[in-house]
This record gives C-alpha cells, structure tokens and sequence, in this order.
C-alpha cells in the first residue's frame, strides 16, 4: 500500500489529551499518544474526508458502510445542544506538541482539553485487532489559542455545557 499523504486538520477544540509520557497508562494495550478533536460543524473536513476514503478504497472497504469503523463522527458530546464532528488520533510513539510559533511545548498542562489547536494526521487502515476500518496517526499537533478549560467530571456529565466558545473572543 502507498503511504496516504499528511492531512493537516482545521482548527479544532482539543479534548481527553494524552500527549506527553506518562509514568502510567491505564490503556496499556492502546497506543499511549492521542487526542480527541471536536471540530465545529461548518469545518471543512474535505481533506480529512478524502484520506479516510482513499485509505478504504485501498482495503477494498466502502467507507459508507454500517460495517466500517470511521474515525470521523457527527455526534453531541457532553450534552451539547448543537452536534459537532469529533475525531480520535492515536499513535503508540510521541508525536510533535507545538505552541503557535512552532516552538516545542514542554509542559502537559500547556496542551489541554479546551483549548484550541489543529493537528497533522495520516489515515492509515485499522490493524487485525480492530473492526474493518481506518485510524487517524497522530504526527503532530501545535496549540494555536486558549479556551476554557473542559472539566468533565461525573456531575458535569448531568448538565449542559456551555457551547463552544468561538475563537473571535480569545
């Protein structure tokens, strides 16, 4: 298979951050690197879209099929009123953390669910373990504005959270 080429992704609102070691990983058997992106609905995710579909056409899979696992979801999360696309990037090796002019972030808590950023991803095909399907490769990912910090905790979970701040007021 040819390598699928790199996809940088628009910006997104970065959540559930694991991007730096961590002494313990509660996921032993998952890869130790990943974020969860939750795009804004009127993001273009063409790019995005299109190296999901080439990658399925490669396995000889269709991407539109109730069968295929897609990294890319329209869902609601945290009982949002208004529904968001989300994507999980993965890879078992660190990937590159930026701040906004391209210098390394050193610190975890520089990086962290709320905030805004935008990432560099290949889609590759799922591995055996995993349904038929495509993965996103989490290569790098560079913060490019504050937001409100996202705390999700179990009382949090019962009510609505505030929607998406926009990157106008940051």
């Amino acid at each position: 298979m040819r390598d699928t080429p790199i996809i940088v992704t628009p910006i997104f609102q970065a959540a559930f951050v694991n991007l730096f070691p961590t002494p313990y990983s509660a996921y032993a058997d998952t890869p130790a690197y990943r974020i969860t992106m939750l795009f804004d609905q009127q993001a273009d995710l063409s790019a995005l879209t299109q190296g999901i579909e080439e990658v399925a056409a490669q396995q000889g899979l269709d991407p539109h099929a109730a069968t295929f696992d897609h990294p890319l979801r329209r869902q609601t999360l945290f009982r949002r009123r208004d529904a968001h696309w989300t994507a999980r990037a993965v890879n078992a090796e660190p990937p590159t953390v930026l701040d906004a002019y391209a210098l390394p972030l050193q610190f975890p808590q520089t990086l962290y669910g709320g905030c805004y950023a935008r990432a560099a991803l290949r889609p590759i095909p799922n591995d055996a373990t995993q349904p038929p399907g495509v993965s996103l490769q989490l290569l790098s990912v560079q913060k490019v504005a504050e937001g409100e910090l996202m705390q999700v905790t179990p009382e949090s979970c019962h009510h609505p959270c505030e929607s998406m701040p926009s990157l106008e007021h940051n």
